[in-house]
């Protein structure tokens, strides 16, 4: 089904490369994908992107769980709980998210949102990945222990509910 902007369709699932995640493997000089967070605080305020990896995102059909260090897509979440994921599969893929839950540990935010609708942008025109390469102080510098910890924090309390 076309939406009325005329650039997506509504598909049933997410991406593969969302469901895959990654915690581990990163070897330097190797590139990965990389996937926006948008949010927006206000009706008609400008959306803000926050930068994410694949060790940042977890998901299932469902749900998606991030974590991550913009204060700013913090401060538009404690308003908004309305947020888009943009990912690359083979095309760009656009997910929206509303936010069911949230934590803070260290300076990382947690956020664990339900899945809205998926689409995917059929254009007709070919795109490519936004990725990063992979560098050896990556892990230590963007805290991906802390990440990873937040993220399981979140599965557990989802499991608890």
């Amino acid at each position: 089904m076309r939406s009325s902007s005329g650039g997506a369709v509504d598909v049933p699932e997410l991406p593969a490369v969302l469901l895959r995640g990654s915690d581990s493997g990163l070897e330097p000089g190797t590139w990965h994908p990389i996937f926006q967070l948008l949010t927006a605080g206000t009706a008609g305020a400008a959306p803000t992107v926050c930068l994410l990896s694949a060790v940042e995102l977890r998901a299932t059909p469902a749900a998606v769980l991030v974590a991550a260090r913009s204060r700013r897509a913090a401060a538009n979440l404690a308003v908004n709980p309305l947020a888009t994921l943009v990912a690359w599969d083979g095309q760009l893929h656009y997910v929206a998210l509303e936010l069911r839950d949230r934590i803070e540990r260290e300076n990382v935010f947690g956020y664990a949102f339900a899945v809205g609708d998926v689409r995917i942008d059929d254009i007709g025109v070919a795109t490519r990945p936004l990725q990063y390469q992979m560098q050896e102080h990556l892990a230590t510098t963007e805290r991906w222990s802390l990440t990873l910890a937040v993220l399981r924090e979140l599965l557990q309390r989802r499991a608890a509910a």
